[in-house]
């Protein structure tokens, strides 16, 4: 096929982030060079909260304004080699490489949450928005992309669950609850 269907199949068209298929093979990647590397990962989900209600009060087109703001702001905050791709509707996901993750994710965490917090101008209207993240590391949370992303998941329920407008790292006991 040609190239630019390829490429295409790894893209999200509306922010031009690397949609989930091309996160997954990232992922993929980066376990099984982590232990050459001598690096941990970190998984981070990151979910704006009451986006459905910007998207219901303002339109759509205010909406698809705003995630494509959201995905510059988060990609403002990565470091060197780390990627941040758009899952779909109003979810993103972090992929960052680092000898400690969880000290990489709490410093890139603590920005992402601090770039979202600025009001958004979009066509016209000032928008205001929040998110919620959560992490999982590897390998102490799992070695393989499924446990990651499930306790990444968890963790972030968890987030949402303390308030929002915060991030949540997975614990075992999240896991038990």
């Amino acid at each position: 096929s040609d190239v630019c269907s390829s490429d295409l199949a790894r893209v999200d068209i509306l922010t031009g982030l690397p949609n989930r298929r091309s996160l997954r093979e990232r992922i993929e990647r980066a376990l099984s060079l982590r232990a050459l590397r001598n690096e941990e990962l970190a998984v981070m989900f990151v979910d704006l909260d009451h986006f459905k209600e910007i998207n219901d009060s303002l339109g759509h087109d205010v909406g698809d304004a705003l995630l494509v703001r959201v995905a510059e702001r988060l990609q403002a905050c990565m470091p060197s080699g780390g990627v941040v791709a758009r899952m779909g509707g109003d979810e993103f996901t972090v992929l960052l490489a680092a000898r400690d993750a969880a000290h990489a994710a709490e410093r890139v965490g603590h920005d992402m949450l601090d770039a979202l917090s600025a009001a958004f101008e979009v066509e016209g209207e000032r928008v205001y928005v929040s998110a919620s993240v959560g992490v999982s590391l590897a390998p102490r949370d799992g070695v393989e992309i499924e446990a990651l992303f499930k306790h990444a998941d968890q963790a972030l329920y968890e987030a949402k669950g303390a308030g929002r407008n915060r991030m949540s790292l997975f614990t075992p006991a999240l896991h038990e609850a």
